[in-house]
C-alpha cells in the first residue's frame, strides 16, 4: 500500500556514480542528497554513557528530518534503526546483496 501511494520513492535504480564507483539503489534517492546524515556505529566495546549519548545524538538527527546510514546489522544497531523508523526518522540501510531481479 506505501509503494502505491508513494510510486516515487520506490524507484530502483542500477548505476549511480559515487565518487567513481558504480552501485544500485532502491527507494527514495532523495535521502542521498539530505546534508543531515550520520553514520550508526554501535561498538561492543563503547561505555554505556558513550552508548547512551550516541543514542541521543541519533534520535535528535532522526527527529529533526536527518537521515541515519548503516547496515544496522548489531541488534544495538537495529533498536537504533526502530527508534529511529518510529520517530518518523529516515534511514538509509546499506547493504552488500544485488537486488534480485524484477
Amino acid at each position: 500500500m506505501v509503494r502505491r501511494l508513494n510510486r516515487d520513492f520506490f524507484c530502483k535504480v542500477n548505476n549511480i556514480d559515487i565518487n567513481g564507483s558504480l552501485w544500485q539503489a532502491y527507494g527514495n534517492l532523495q535521502l542521498l542528497d539530505n546534508p543531515f546524515k550520520a553514520p550508526v556505529v554501535v561498538h561492543r566495546a563503547d561505555s554505556e554513557f558513550v552508548r547512551a549519548d550516541k543514542f541521543r545524538r541519533w534520535k535528535h538527527l532522526a527527529e529533526n528530518g536527518g537521515v541515519l546510514v548503516s547496515p544496522f546489522i548489531s541488534p544495538a544497531e537495529k533498536e537504533v534503526r526502530r527508534l529511529c523508523e518510529e520517530a518518523g526518522g529516515k534511514v538509509i540501510h546499506i547493504s552488500n546483496a544485488p537486488f534480485e531481479r524484477a
